[in-house]
């Protein structure tokens, strides 16, 4: 009886083990990927000088993709009247998506609020509609 007790002792060490150190590299992986996603700098840009027309945005989501998403936004009159996401790499619900968009489109602006709890999905939503902007500046 001893000895199942010891192995199950030494089973359990070395499974507590093992799931420390496999925690700990997803945890150290996590922090370079909130850290870079902080640093992401929104710009503000002007929505008014776009053509009407629709705009393609994307933006690669950091540094493991787990932020990946697309947009496509619509301007009439130099105000922009729609954002529809096209790629959602981290599966945000409509809710929150339609949340952050309105902001955006009530605003006429990228420098809004994040929604609270995904302020770093939020930014990276945001940066894929400043890159829309910036593709439509370059002709592309």
């Amino acid at each position: 009886m001893k000895r199942i007790l010891k192995l199950i002792a030494k089973i359990t060490l070395y499974a507590f083990i093992l799931i420390t150190i496999v925690s700990t590299f997803f945890w150290f992986r996590g922090v370079k990927e909130r850290n870079e996603a902080l640093a992401l700098r929104i710009n503000n840009v002007s929505f008014s000088t776009l053509e009407d027309g629709t705009y393609y945005g994307y933006y690669t989501g950091g540094m493991h993709g787990s932020r990946e998403n697309a947009v496509e936004i619509t301007i009439i009159d130099g105000i922009i009247i729609k954002i529809e996401n096209k790629i959602n790499m981290e599966e945000k619900d409509k809710e929150f998506l339609i949340t952050l968009y309105s902001k955006v489109i009530d605003n006429q602006s990228l420098d809004i609020d994040g929604i609270s709890g995904s302020t770093l999905t939020s930014k990276a939503y945001l940066k894929s509609i400043e890159n829309a902007v910036n593709n439509a500046d370059e002709g592309e």
